[in-house]
């Protein structure tokens, strides 16, 4: 039975929907956006006490610098709060605070931390459930893979490949510059048996 025999307007189709959501969103009347997800290990927390992470995202959820660090805070289940930064008309209070004015970054147990890779070690660091590998020699090699993927030209490679546009003329070339790094990436996971290595960075 198809889902138009069984829904007859938007109205219970948004039932619908609302009934099948496991309720993760608050929402933010009047405010962008207008629902934010829930962290999932507030629960942790005594009454009144606040998280011991302040993660300042994009409003619009498109940053994957902040998605990466979400990620990890729930994965690594630590209770965090979230304040959300226009990009299109950033307060002044945080590009005050930011030396970068960019997102993401993060108060972790009240000491500013910006740039996702940083505030992923950072993470690391002060809170225990590690992303990175136990053994000391694969550890030292995942850092390096976080480090390489930061500066050898990787990410330059994929944002230029990925933002590509039919008018670009070098659209090739931007291809072959994406592969090669991909290539080298793969040589060097391929060394390690195991399906994770850097999870989560």
């Amino acid at each position: 039975m198809s889902i138009q025999s069984k829904v007859s307007s938007w109205e219970q189709l948004f039932e619908t929907a609302q009934k099948n959501t496991s309720a993760r969103r608050v929402r933010r009347p009047g405010q962008t956006p207008s629902t934010a997800p829930i962290p999932s290990s507030l629960h942790k927390l005594s009454p009144d006490t606040a998280p011991p992470v302040l993660l300042y995202r994009d409003t619009n959820s498109w940053c994957p610098f902040c998605e990466r660090v979400w990620f990890a805070l729930e994965e690594k289940e630590i209770p965090f709060a979230t304040e959300f930064i226009d990009l299109n008309n950033k307060p002044t209070w945080y590009t005050v605070l930011v030396p970068t004015t960019l997102v993401p970054a993060a108060k972790i147990e009240g000491e500013l931390v910006y740039e996702s890779k940083d505030i992923l070690l950072a993470l690391e660091e002060k809170f225990g459930t590690t992303l990175l590998p136990n053994d000391p020699e694969e550890n030292a090699v995942a850092r390096q893979l976080v480090e390489d993927a930061e500066n050898n030209g990787f990410k330059e490679a994929s944002y230029k490949f990925l933002r590509v546009t039919p008018a670009d003329s070098d659209e090739l070339a931007l291809q072959a510059t994406f592969e090669t790094k991909l290539d080298e990436l793969e040589q060097a996971l391929a060394k390690y048996p195991g399906p994770l290595l850097c999870l989560q960075f």
